[in-house]
């Protein structure tokens, strides 16, 4: 049943009247299992709107690991926000995190759950890029820690789709054509995201700072023309850890020139990797006259 939406096996096991709570004979369960299934024309058990697949629920008890994993499927059966979250793509971060707490420092329990869990994480964060909801999101992210190895490729589908997706926007956006890329940008400019941001794992790094810097750029751009826009985007990016300590000086420095907290004479800067190109180039021609001079 994993790399599948988590559906509790506990759920069907109280519907054919197994006892949970007692140790588990698996010859028996699979005998008793296999008549329920034989009532079904389609080999698929309802139960309260959700559908159990006899080959899933087979292929499940025949793991080897089988009466080990039914401690893991206990815990979450009674952990009603953790069930919801794995069966229905729900999460509310306040029930989420007291329940979650039990979970922590199990090996054997994080890679029981992790395909799950990366299945529905990838739903509920495209549901929250879709509203817009960053604060949630960044909350989402909290839990990262319980997906482990490659399924976090699956978790984090819908994130780095929207991040390339914006990267790519404000990459595109200048002073010129602002107003018209403006709707599409716009929860950069109105929306609390530095949470969501300083959220991201450290799989984000290089994706962050490809970023923050068009996002620098473009306050650069519209410090006159959008002073407004311009402040609230700024006032979210002062808010960015642990990025470099040149993007870090340029946030804080143009920040400050932003809100007047600095000379008026000073002037903001953008981020370009080539200004270091330049400052090599004016080094090497200084040398080479010197050595010239000394001849």
């Amino acid at each position: 049943m994993a790399n599948k939406q988590y559906i509790s096996i506990i759920r069907l096991l109280q519907h054919a009247e197994i006892d949970v709570e007692s140790e588990i004979n698996v010859a028996r369960v699979k005998k008793q299992l296999a008549a329920e299934f034989n009532f079904s024309p389609t080999a698929i058990i309802e139960i309260d709107n959700y559908s159990y697949n006899k080959n899933d629920v087979f292929e499940e008890l025949d793991n080897a690991h089988f009466t080990d994993r039914m401690a893991f499927h206990k815990a979450i059966w009674n952990s009603k926000s953790i069930l919801s979250f794995l069966e229905e793509n729900r999460f509310s971060f306040t029930e989420f995190n007291q329940e979650i707490q039990g979970f922590y420092n199990k090996p054997e329990l994080d890679t029981f759950i992790s395909p799950y869990f990366a299945i529905s994480f990838n739903v509920v964060a495209r549901n929250y890029i879709n509203a817009l909801q960053f604060d949630d999101l960044g909350y989402l992210l909290s839990f990262e820690g319980f997906i482990l190895g490659a399924d976090r490729e699956e978790a984090f589908r819908s994130i780095r789709i929207f991040l390339d997706e914006n990267i790519r926007l404000l990459k595109n956006t200048s002073k010129d054509n602002f107003m018209v890329m403006r709707p599409k940008i716009l929860h950069w400019i109105t929306s609390d995201w530095s949470f969501f941001v300083n959220n991201l794992p450290d799989d984000f790094y290089e994706t962050k700072e490809d970023l923050i810097i068009p996002l620098i750029n473009l306050t650069v751009s519209i410090q006159r023309t959008n002073h407004h826009d311009c402040k609230a985007v700024s006032f979210q990016l002062n808010q960015i850890e642990e990025i470099s300590s040149n993007l870090r000086e340029t946030i804080t420095n143009n920040h400050n020139i932003y809100t007047g907290n600095t000379a008026k004479t000073e002037t903001s800067s953008g981020f370009d990797y080539s200004n270091f190109k330049w400052i090599i180039w004016v080094i090497i021609i200084g040398l080479k006259i010197i050595a010239m001079g000394g001849c």
